[in-house]
């Protein structure tokens, strides 16, 4: 009887190392799991961060942009079933013959582009034009007068 007491003891020994073993790696691996999350935290705030950095950037760089909507694309060349436009003369004849703008030629636009991949069918009015001022006044002296455009 005092052998199987003295088992049961042993067991109960091992048992109670086990456990305290068991206990000690469990506060370890909840200490690696609260860094782990305060880090994952921190990351998602320096995430979120440059998304809003980035929001910036983009809405500053698009600064000097100018949108142009309604304004016909040129005919279909039949040769070679591609547009052959000069966006940059189609946009200069709109500034001056709608807009009135005196000397179109003299603001210089580093970019000029529709958007969108162009279409076999006729299209009110056409893709958007983007064109990008060299010079914030540039655009600005197009921005003014496109209120001559409204209702239209």
């Amino acid at each position: 009887m005092e052998t199987d007491i003295d088992s049961v003891k042993d067991k109960q020994k091992n048992l109670d190392e086990k456990f305290t073993h068991m206990e000690t790696n469990l506060k370890f691996a909840d200490e690696h799991i609260n860094q782990l999350q305060s880090s994952l935290e921190k990351s998602k705030m320096e995430v979120y961060e440059c998304h809003q950095k980035i929001l910036y950037l983009e809405a500053y760089s698009r600064r000097e942009n100018l949108k142009f909507e309604g304004i016909a694309e040129a005919s279909q060349n039949n040769a070679t079933s591609t547009r052959s436009e000069n966006t940059e003369d189609v946009l200069v004849g709109f500034l001056e013959n709608v807009l009135g703008i005196e000397d179109p030629k003299s603001i210089e636009f580093q970019r000029i582009h529709r958007l969108g991949k162009p279409k076999n069918d006729s299209e009110d009015g056409g893709r958007t034009i983007v064109a990008r001022s060299l010079r914030f006044s540039d655009r600005e002296r197009v921005f003014k007068q496109g209120r001559k455009l409204r209702g239209t």
